[in-house]
């Protein structure tokens, strides 16, 4: 056992199966299985897609409290306090003229898929594949084969990209932010 919870393997994520594991061993129970039969929790190998995951939430949010920022902009009324992401770009496309919406077109479908890649990264869990490696000396080594984010395989370099979308993400909604507020300041139509 690496510790009461886990914390030496990986200080920044445990997954719930290594606490579960933990708590099991704590409270005496044995494992039903040989070693080899189930690979044990990958903490640390998940531990820079963790880490990754990290950044493409606070990135996203970045983008929401742009996009809030858009929303109160078009309509001061509007309550949106306790709307999300997704509910914002909604906002977003239903306030804009029709006109803005298409110049606006290609940053809004990107917002939108940047939201997606968020909730993904969010909502999802990092699961990491294991395969026995026997050694030619006897015993032998879980060695990780494969990660996962939800159903999708996934690694660190995806989530490098997800993190790179919600950077664009956030630069297209400070654009659109921008413009709007420097149009309807002169009087001039958007765009």
């Amino acid at each position: 056992m690496s510790g009461q919870y886990g914390f030496e393997r990986n200080p920044a994520v445990v997954s719930w199966q290594t606490l579960l594991q933990e708590q099991m061993e704590r409270e005496g129970e044995s494992r039903t299985y040989d070693y080899r039969d189930q690979p044990p929790a990958q903490d640390h190998v998940a531990a820079e897609m963790h880490r990754l995951r990290g950044l493409v939430m606070a990135q996203g949010t970045e983008t929401e409290s742009v996009l809030r920022e858009i929303v109160k902009y078009l309509d001061p009324n509007l309550n949106i306090e306790k709307s999300t992401a997704g509910r914002l770009i909604k906002d977003v496309r239903r306030l804009l003229s029709d006109d803005d919406e298409s110049f606006w077109e290609y940053e809004l479908c990107l917002i939108e898929e940047a939201v997606d890649r968020r909730n993904h990264a969010v909502h999802s869990e990092v699961v990491i594949g294991s395969s026995w490696r026997d050694y030619a000396t006897g015993g032998g080594e879980w060695v990780p084969v494969i990660s996962l984010l939800g159903n999708e395989e996934y690694d660190e370099v995806d989530l490098r990209k997800d993190r790179a979308l919600q950077r664009y993400a956030t630069q297209a909604a400070v654009e659109i932010l921008v413009d709007l507020k420097q149009h309807r300041s002169t009087g001039e139509p958007s765009s």
